[in-house]
């Protein structure tokens, strides 16, 4: 009696085993076929699923000179961003440090807040840092989609504010939508999106051709306040 209850447990264990294996079979037959179907696409269809892409518009001041290397920046750090109800840890520090970067490889006087602030007080850390502009960001979108999974890009959209500490008048917004690329290995995430598009603005305030930043060195060390 002992026995045959043994064997019937094993039996049934062993059929566990096999659906289990059935299942992740299938999961993983149902992940390259849909990675065929997409490889298909993008070779009938042409490059676009291998990169990412990258929209910009932007609006100046009419009176708004090129800025100068002299000129000091105070680069704030945006809220972190909302997405599913959620926020996104360290996405507003990631955007800052991009920003930062990509001022740095224009000018040595960038400074970075050490935390998010709200925007008088980012005013008057700006002026407490003798700066000349505040370079504001707002995450308006972070979307981290497993994008190898269900097709759908990651998104990052972004504004980014050039204020004049002197009149806290607005010279320079940019609006930034940057969507992933459909191929991916799985580690692509929205900040991967920031470097490019915010290098490319940075550089048509000092009206400097653009070239990308994967080519460029930082000429100086960060600064916090």
């Amino acid at each position: 009696m002992i026995e045959s209850r043994i064997d019937a447990a094993l039996k049934k264990q062993q059929a566990r085993s096999v659906v289990v294996k059935i299942e992740k079979r299938g999961y993983e037959m149902g992940v390259n076929f849909f990675r065929f179907v997409l490889l298909g696409a993008i070779l009938m269809g042409g490059t676009i699923g291998c990169q990412n892409t990258y929209h910009q518009t932007s609006e100046i001041s009419p009176a708004q000179q090129p800025l100068k290397a002299t000129n000091r920046i105070y680069v704030a750090i945006p809220e972190d961003a909302i997405y599913k109800n959620e926020s996104v840890p360290n996405s507003g520090r990631r955007t800052a440090l991009a920003i930062t970067d990509a001022f740095q490889r224009q000018t040595k006087s960038v400074t970075l807040a050490r935390v998010t602030e709200a925007f008088p007080d980012v005013m008057i850390h700006a002026r407490d840092r003798e700066a000349d502009y505040v370079a504001y960001a707002t995450i308006l979108k972070w979307e981290d989609h497993p994008t190898e999974w269900n097709g759908i890009r990651d998104q990052l959209v972004l504004k980014i504010d050039l204020i004049e500490v002197a009149t806290g008048s607005i010279v320079r917004t940019t609006t930034i939508d940057a969507r992933g690329k459909v191929l991916t290995d799985g580690e692509a995430a929205p900040q991967d999106l920031l470097a490019t598009p915010v290098d490319k603005f940075v550089r048509t305030l000092y009206r400097v051709t653009y070239e990308p930043s994967a080519l460029q060195k930082s000429v100086a060390p960060v600064t916090t306040r």
